[in-house]
């Protein structure tokens, strides 16, 4: 009996992205130790192949080519591009078996006190989350909402990459804002790094994750080289895995899950015909297949068509494939075997300065994250006390932040299958007023 394929569309959702000719060829030369002459007459050159830089000329090629520098670079170019993305005309490109669109799973990445921004990233707490949580807060089901981060690294550039979340803790920030502003709490993961303190930072919080992007890193050398992208060794041919503790990459012990997802419309490591039809072959086996691929907010959405094109001519040669257009939380639950069942409800109290979280079922990881705003608009986390696997308590007060600062309170968490449970509550003169409770399945 033949199994299924869930495409999981993933787009790293970062707002507008600018480089400038100058900064163009400034990375060309950091890259491949060059020393052309920064400008947009060099750039037109090099995208023209009027320069012939020996064994570099290819790979070079592929940094500046126009197809791949194509990014938006204003919200308003960044909005319609969206827009014209959430068309039946463009969702429709694939329809599945059950008759859906294009599902877009939307990873959401705040740029927060970066001091250096020659990108023009859009800079502020929620800046990009607001933007998007506007525009599918009511629409979960088609445009689901997850979790992306981008470190700020000891530079301050907002353009450098980062091998660490701990030394600035911003991803804590901006979960906690997430959650205290919009209720929001997410099932699902991406980061662009991974490293061994992220990757037992996602292990306590997140039952699923799309971190993995072992590829051909062919002969782009800030990849190939395994600094800022290793996943050497993971798995490449679209198995979910549960990793080990003191390796990412290998399987292991631990209890997430992580998937692999590919880029598209990229210089590398793009989704290819034969991985797809690997995927299609494991499938007609009896096997459910989670097939992920990425792009970002700012590249243009038209350009990805002839990934669809090939989707739907894998498609025709495997009939007997059940084909979904997925959220990740469905696909992973798909590959799984994990049923969505009822969300887990917590309900809170109040006994003096301890407030209490309950929930009526289990949930991932220890605890649920906990978190608070005071009154003068700040966002601070930390850990619970844990009196049961159901049942957890904190004390605002001296030894931690006095209740009457505090203005609001949330607890949050996912289950095993990926459904979410969310409590939060407005304080009041240093009294818990009625909470509001938000459970997704």
């Amino acid at each position: 009996m033949s199994g299924s394929v869930s495409f999981v569309l993933c787009v790293d959702t970062e707002g507008p992205l600018y480089e400038s000719p100058e900064a163009c060829i400034e990375r060309v030369n950091r890259l491949f130790g060059l020393d052309l002459v920064p400008g947009a007459e060099t750039l037109a050159a090099l995208q023209n192949g009027e320069m012939d830089l020996g064994e570099h000329t290819e790979a070079v090629a592929k940094v500046v080519s126009p197809d791949i520098r194509d990014w938006h670079g204003n919200w308003k170019d960044v909005e319609a591009n969206v827009d014209f993305g959430r068309t039946p005309e463009y969702r429709n490109q694939v329809v599945d078996d059950e008759g859906r669109g294009l599902v877009f799973n939307w990873f959401i990445c705040d740029w927060k006190d970066f001091p250096d921004n020659p990108r023009r990233k859009p800079m502020g707490l929620n800046q990009v989350f607001e933007h998007y949580w506007s525009l599918f807060k009511d629409t979960q089901g088609t445009d689901p909402l997850y979790f992306h981060h981008h470190a700020r690294p000891f530079s301050g550039a907002s353009h450098h990459p980062c091998h660490n979340w701990s030394n600035v803790p911003d991803h804590i920030t901006k979960l906690s804002a997430n959650l205290l502003e919009f209720g929001h709490w997410p099932a699902c993961v991406r980061t662009p790094i991974m490293a061994p303190d992220i990757h037992l930072f996602l292990e306590q919080w997140f039952p699923f994750d799309l971190s993995n992007t072992a590829v051909d890193t062919g002969d782009q050398p800030d990849v190939s080289n395994r600094r800022w992208t290793d996943w050497e060794g993971a798995p490449s041919d679209w198995s979910l895995y549960h990793p080990a503790l003191h390796d990412y990459r290998r399987a292991g012990d631990l209890g997430r899950a992580i998937g692999r997802s590919v880029q598209m419309g990229s210089r590398y490591g793009n989704l290819e015909h034969h991985e797809l039809v690997g995927a299609f072959e494991r499938a007609q086996g009896g096997e459910h297949v989670l097939v992920s691929a990425h792009t970002h907010d700012h590249s243009p959405c038209q350009k990805l068509s002839a990934y669809y094109d090939m989707i739907n001519r894998v498609r025709k040669d495997f009939p007997g494939v059940t084909y979904h257009n997925a959220t990740a939380v469905d696909a992973f639950r798909r590959v799984l075997g994990r049923d969505a069942g009822k969300a887990p409800t917590f309900t809170l109290s109040q006994d003096g300065a301890a407030i209490t979280c309950r929930s009526d079922g289990p949930i991932w990881g220890a605890q649920p994250w906990f978190c608070f705003r005071t009154r003068d608009g700040q966002y601070r986390w930390d850990n619970t006390d844990m009196l049961d696997d159901r049942t957890w308590r904190y004390f605002l007060d001296d030894y931690t932040y006095p209740l009457d600062l505090v203005d609001r309170v949330a607890f949050a968490a996912s289950d095993a299958a990926g459904n979410t449970a969310v409590a939060v509550g407005r304080v009041d003169n240093g009294v818990l007023g009625a909470p509001e409770f938000r459970s997704v399945a």
